[in-house]
C-alpha cells in the first residue's frame, strides 16, 4: 500500500509503479487536531501516499498516535489487518523480539490496481459496462426523500440508527429468504427499497451497495481499497413487495 502513488490521465485515476516511500511521522507535545485531520484534503499527485502520522506524547509511558488514511488507500477489511499487524509489531518491539518479515508472496495492492487498469484498457470490462449502461438507463440520480433540508444543500453529516430485531422474527425472515432462493442481505435490501418507495421516493429506487473485489485469495491479507460500489435498481410498486426481493436477487446474482 505504501509503495503506491496515484496518477490521473484525464479520464482514469490509477496506481502507478514507484519505489517504496517512507511516510513522515509528525511528533508533538500538543495533541493533534481531530477536526483538522478529518477535514484534511489530500493531494493525490503528491509523492507520498495519502496518509498522515501524528504522534502526541502524553507522558513518559503514554502516547497518542493518530493515523489518517485517505479512503482510496484502505477499506474496512484493511483497517482490521493494519491494526492487527501494528499490534503484532509493537508487541514484538516491546518484548525485544526479532520482527517477523511480512510475507510478500501474495499480490500487492499496486499489482491489483495495475491489473484492473490493464483490464479496462484491454476491453475486459466491455460486457460489464454494456450491462450497467442498460441497467441504469434513464435512471434518476436524485433521491427525492422528504427532508427538512433543501435538495441542493449537503452538510456531509450523517447518523447511525441502531435497532434490534427479535430472534424469532429473524428466523422467520431467514426461512422466507431461503424458501425464495435468496439471502437475508437481498431481502433486507429489498425491504429498504420498499421503505424508501413508501416514504415518497417514487417507484424507481436505486441503492448503492459495496461489493468486495478480494475474489482471489492472493489479496485476502493485503491492505488496500478492494471495493466497488454497485447500484441495485428496484421498482417496488411495479412489483408486489413479496416479489421485490426476487428482482433484487437477480441483480445481485448478475454482479
Amino acid at each position: 500500500m505504501l509503495t503506491a502513488s496515484f496518477q490521473h490521465d484525464g479520464k482514469t485515476l490509477y496506481v502507478k509503479s514507484c519505489s517504496e516511500h517512507i511516510v513522515p511521522l509528525v511528533t508533538s507535545s500538543a495533541p493533534p487536531s481531530l477536526e483538522l485531520e478529518t477535514s484534511r484534503v489530500f493531494n493525490l499527485s503528491d509523492l507520498f501516499p495519502p496518509v498522515t502520522l501524528n504522534l502526541h506524547t502524553i507522558s513518559k509511558t503514554k502516547n497518542f498516535l493518530l493515523i489518517n488514511f485517505h479512503h482510496i488507500l484502505v477499506d474496512e477489511w484493511s483497517i482490521e489487518i493494519f491494526v492487527s499487524e501494528l499490534q503484532r509489531e509493537y508487541t514484538a518491539r516491546v518484548a525485544g523480539d526479532t520482527l517477523q518479515q511480512i510475507s510478500d508472496s501474495e499480490g500487492s495492492y499496486r499489482e491489483f490496481c495495475t491489473q484492473q487498469h490493464d483490464d479496462l484498457e484491454n476491453g475486459v470490462y466491455v460486457k460489464q459496462i454494456a450491462y450497467w449502461i442498460k441497467q441504469l438507463k434513464d435512471v434518476n440520480p436524485t433521491l427525492n426523500l422528504n427532508t427538512k433540508l433543501p435538495a441542493s444543500r449537503s452538510t456531509g453529516l450523517c447518523k447511525i440508527v441502531n435497532f434490534h430485531i427479535p430472534n424469532n422474527e429473524v428466523q422467520e425472515l431467514s426461512h422466507f429468504a431461503t424458501s425464495s432462493g435468496t439471502t437475508l442481505f437481498t431481502l433486507f435490501l429489498s425491504l429498504y427499497g420498499a421503505l424508501l418507495s413508501n416514504s415518497g421516493c417514487g417507484d424507481d429506487i436505486t441503492i448503492g451497495t459495496p461489493v468486495s473485489l478480494r475474489d482471489s485469495g492472493d489479496y485476502q491479507h493485503q491492505i488496500g481499497y478492494f471495493l466497488n460500489t454497485v447500484v441495485i435498481r428496484m421498482r417496488p410498486k411495479e412489483n408486489p413487495v413479496s416479489y421485490t426481493h426476487l428482482r433484487a436477487h437477480e441483480t445481485v446474482l448478475d454482479l
